[in-house]
Order: C-alpha cells, then sequence, then structure tokens
C-alpha cells in the first residue's frame, strides 16, 4: 500500500522541508498503518480519518503548537 502512496509523499516531503514550523495535517478515508506511517515519516503531523469533525482538527492543531512552544522552552 506504502508504493501506491509513494509519488504523493514527495510533495509532502518538500512541503515539510519548507516550512518545517507548519503543521501538516492529511485526512484520509481509509488510513492504513503503512501509509500513515509513510506519511509521518515524510514530514506531516498528523493523518486523520474522514469524516472528521471540527474538534478534532482544532485539537490536533492546539496540540502541536503546544508541543512546539514548548521545545522553543527547552532550546
Amino acid at each position: 500500500m506504502a508504493a501506491a502512496i509513494e509519488p504523493h509523499l514527495g510533495w509532502l516531503r518538500l512541503l515539510a522541508g519548507q516550512r518545517p514550523e507548519r503543521s501538516i495535517v492529511l485526512l484520509c478515508s481509509f488510513p492504513r498503518s503503512d501509509a500513515v506511517r509513510a506519511a509521518l515519516a515524510a514530514g506531516a503531523t498528523a493523518v486523520l480519518g474522514r469524516p472528521t469533525d471540527q474538534e478534532a482538527l482544532g485539537g490536533m492543531l492546539l496540540a502541536h503548537k503546544t508541543a512546539l512552544s514548548a521545545t522553543d522552552l527547552v532550546r
């Protein structure tokens, strides 16, 4: 399955490399473990199943922002 998404991972790597401080959330109808691992390794912040709601997306983005803030305090 991961081979089927490999062409798309190039775009994800490019985007993550250009803006590493940005949160990248992928919405996937049927997230599979191998595809999710590949997306996270390529730079995705999270992979959420569809349909999703505003609370799930907002909570994930807030958690990522909080984690980034905490790493800034450690430096």
